[in-house]
């Protein structure tokens, strides 16, 4: 008895460490494809879906690297976010950044108005 309990303990471990760990890279990588796996994100262009695409990387990013990168990112000026993004994948080793490809677009375009964006 002792023994199994000692052995869920260790597999116990080793799955909450290896689901726990995203090296900076993978981090990254999560952030910069984000626009292909966000379940939630409305896919027409625009500052809605930067949002959705930036709540989905928040939740999924466990790098703490990575995390600051991609904050650092989002918190400059709406005109230099596509290209930080872009550097980041890049400093990461990784080719391209579909993130930052979207949110480029999305300064090209707008969302529609809704009911919600008349006066107060």
């Amino acid at each position: 008895m002792a023994s199994s309990w000692a052995s869920w303990c260790a597999a116990t471990v080793v799955l909450v460490f290896a689901v726990g760990c995203q090296s900076y890279e993978s981090g990254v990588q999560l952030a910069c494809e984000s626009p292909r796996h966000c379940p939630d994100c409305p896919q027409a262009a625009g500052e809605t879906r930067v949002k959705a695409l930036q709540a989905y990387v928040d939740k999924h990013l466990r790098n703490d690297e990575a995390r600051a990168a991609f904050t650092k990112s989002f918190a400059g000026p709406p005109e230099d976010v596509a290209s930080s993004l872009r550097k980041t994948a890049k400093d990461a080793g990784i080719a391209g950044c579909l993130l930052a490809d979207v949110v480029e677009a999305s300064r090209k375009t707008s969302d529609p108005p809704s009911a919600d964006d008349g006066p107060k």
